[in-house]
């Protein structure tokens, strides 16, 4: 799966969150919580130099749910998850939060526009693109969550 931001981020966290097992009665996953029959086992974070895709981190024997991924702080126009295994050969994933680093200087108190103009373009069988007019407000806008909520493709977000 593939972000593209609205200009260039730096980023240095990721948080990828994979089926649970109760996926027909989910609960909100945490940092301990666990899967054994679905989910994402080995996955790479990417960013793009302009060139070529830079291995940001790599996860292997993922059992999490909700697998927090800390890497340097990286500058880049988009970042991907590249599956790599999971269990019952499907990548199950149901949101990617990217995290940018915090802005200095005193706090954020204006909220920030709603994102608008959210798309999906699939490519091939395992990865799509997201587009989307980005969040703007009077200090910086560091990241936004997109949802996928199963069983169909209902689109969401929220403001971080």
């Amino acid at each position: 799966m593939q972000i593209n931001f609205n200009g260039t981020k730096t980023v240095d966290r990721v948080v990828v969150y994979t089926l649970q097992d109760n996926y027909t009665n989910p609960i909100e996953p945490t940092d301990t919580q666990t899967f054994s029959t679905l989910g994402v086992t080995h996955f790479t974070v990417q960013g793009w130099n302009g060139s070529v895709w830079v291995t940001l981190a790599t996860v292997s024997g993922n059992n999490l749910v909700k697998r927090t991924v800390n890497f340097a702080a990286y500058t880049t126009d988009r970042i991907r998850i590249t599956i790599t295994n999971a269990l019952a050969t499907a990548s199950r994933v149901t949101e990617i939060e990217a995290w940018g680093v915090a802005v200095s200087g005193g706090p954020d108190t204006t909220l920030p526009t709603v994102p608008t103009g959210l798309s999906a373009a699939s490519i091939g069988s395992t990865q799509i693109n997201l587009s989307w007019t980005a969040s703007t407000d009077d200090v910086s806008v560091t990241g936004c969550r997109f949802i996928v909520e199963a069983p169909g493709w209902k689109p969401g977000y929220d403001k971080l």
